[in-house]
């Protein structure tokens, strides 16, 4: 069976395995093209096709913003750095009344940063007050920041994975998955290349002029 040409290209340039997005970069065609001459070749049992599926997660738009501007948390404990204690009451006065920008919170974002501050130990709340116990970074905004520079799932710790389950609760991180295809020609793939290239394609069916020129004698039949 005869090649054609973006086959001859592929198979020239897969025999040592390459994803798709190599081969089409090399061949100047698009990973469409690509993909689809992939899948004959693989067919033809001229090319080993496999599909690998990462998991990766990134940040959302919020959690992005929290990775620039601070977790709600963050900006409780900033706002009880100079007091050390304050009565709810008043931190939260004192938070909702700065803008964003002015690191303020909302009144959900408040009931949010009580949670966290007091589940990592940060705070103690005690007959109305919020007392600073610690001021430290928490194990969501530190794998928020990794995150922030890419991490994939097979490189999180146990305990990070546990940590991105509660980010993406949150909705400050959301999985991503990505699929990559590679290939690598087989050893009857780069034979039919060879033989189209010496100009010994193989035989499918002898005709009565191969049998006359004998062209038959150094040509190869295929197998059936």
């Amino acid at each position: 069976m005869a090649l054609k040409e973006l086959e001859k290209t592929i198979l020239s340039k897969a025999r040592e395995k390459k994803n798709a997005a190599e081969l089409a970069l090399a061949s100047g065609v698009p990973i469409a093209s690509i993909m689809s001459v992939l899948e004959g070749l693989k067919e033809k049992g001229f090319a080993n096709v496999e599909t690998k599926t990462t998991l990766t997660h990134g940040l959302t738009q919020e959690g992005a913003d929290a990775a620039v501007k601070g977790l709600p948390e963050k900006k409780l404990l900033t706002s009880l750095a100079h007091h050390k204690t304050m009565p709810i009451g008043q931190l939260r006065e004192q938070l909702l009344s700065k803008s964003q920008v002015e690191d303020g919170i909302s009144e959900q974002e408040f009931g949010i940063a009580l949670q966290w501050a007091k589940a990592f130990g940060l705070i103690a709340i005690e007959k109305g007050n919020v007392l600073l116990k610690e001021q430290k970074k928490t194990p969501h905004e530190a794998l928020l920041q990794k995150i922030g520079k890419g991490i994939l799932e097979e490189h999180l710790t146990h305990e990070e994975k546990t940590t991105i389950t509660e980010l993406k609760r949150r909705g400050l991180v959301e999985e991503k998955i990505s699929k990559e295809v590679y290939a690598i020609a087989t050893a009857k793939g780069i034979e039919e290349l060879e033989a189209e290239r010496s100009g010994s394609t193989l035989i499918t069916q002898l005709t009565p002029q191969m049998l006359k020129s004998g062209d038959w004698k150094d040509r190869k039949f295929a197998e059936y």
